[in-house]
């Protein structure tokens, strides 16, 4: 049996399945809602939910959803796109659990700035680390989560220690 379908059916159909690739495509090269990897020192993994690797120097990756973990005498620093410089301590875990940026021009000159409206949830499991903001722009939220409490940065920097022994 064959079922003959119309042809404007059919375009718009091949319409779709284009404009999906497309999009699909324009998500990989943009600059937004990503992770750089400035510098690792010892044994630092990333988990991006499909496989564990190890965090190198001068990679990238898509920051929500990552999970950061340093070991003993291990540190790592990231920079995400809206500008956040984060050092993760030894023996952290950090978990991006929310990373979501608008676009903006990659070639901008305004670097003390945030590029763009962002919204940042980060959950620290234990460990310290060190945070860096650019100047944040109005409606943006950055909230750091850790067993004990949670805490939204509007300021410049901040330090954010959790483990079992923190009072």
């Amino acid at each position: 049996m064959i079922i003959r379908v119309p042809k404007p059916v059919r375009l718009i159909a091949a319409l779709v399945c284009v404009a999906a690739v497309a999009h699909a495509q324009d998500r990989k090269k943009s600059p937004t809602s990503k992770m750089y990897v400035a510098d690792t020192q010892g044994d630092a993994l990333i988990d991006n939910g499909k496989e564990i690797n190890d965090l190198t120097k001068r990679s990238v990756y898509n920051a929500e959803g990552t999970i950061i973990e340093t070991k003993p005498n291990s540190n790592a620093s990231a920079v995400l796109s809206n500008g956040t410089g984060i050092y993760f301590d030894v023996s952290t875990k950090v978990e991006i659990r929310e990373f979501e940026q608008d676009a903006f021009r990659p070639n901008r000159t305004d670097i003390d700035d945030e590029p763009s409206l962002s919204t940042t949830r980060v959950i620290v499991d234990y460990g310290v680390i060190g945070i860096s903001t650019s100047k944040m722009v109005a409606g943006s939220k950055m909230v750091f989560e850790t067993p004990l409490g949670s805490a939204s940065i509007r300021g410049r920097q901040a330090v954010i220690t959790a483990g079992d022994n923190i009072s």
